[in-house]
């Protein structure tokens, strides 16, 4: 069953995501590989989304999430592999530029977040 508690976990674990990953830019080293950092499936909110009902995987809120959910963690191994690999500027500014894709889809992921925990609360 949805669960606006779960919604918010979501919310904080993918905005310490940008802490992870600026902290791995600066220093260029991680706790997360990019492999780790890509398998959306094996956080929290991923194993959570596995195991809701067929009714709430029915909702378009659930069918939004997935797929931006997916691309935010392989957003997230694309900039950590930058970082890792020495490239500060790519990974600074895949992290930071208003117009890239982790931004973008950082964006959409939360605010569709949002509108799921609004709808069931």
């Amino acid at each position: 069953m949805s669960d606006a508690s779960e919604l918010n976990k979501a919310i904080k674990a993918h905005s310490m995501w940008k802490v992870r990953l600026k902290d791995a830019i600066e220093t260029g080293k991680s706790e997360f590989t990019p492999a780790q950092a890509s398998a959306h499936h094996l956080c929290d909110f991923g194993k959570w989304l596995a195991t809701l009902p067929a009714a709430d995987k029915a909702l378009d809120e659930y069918k939004q999430i997935v797929p931006l959910h997916e691309k935010f963690h392989a957003e997230a191994a694309k900039i950590l592999h930058l970082g890792l690999d020495g490239q500060r500027d790519k990974a600074h500014d895949a992290l930071t530029n208003i117009r890239s894709e982790f931004t973008y889809t950082s964006a959409q992921l939360i605010n569709t977040i949002s509108s799921w925990k609004r709808k069931i609360s």
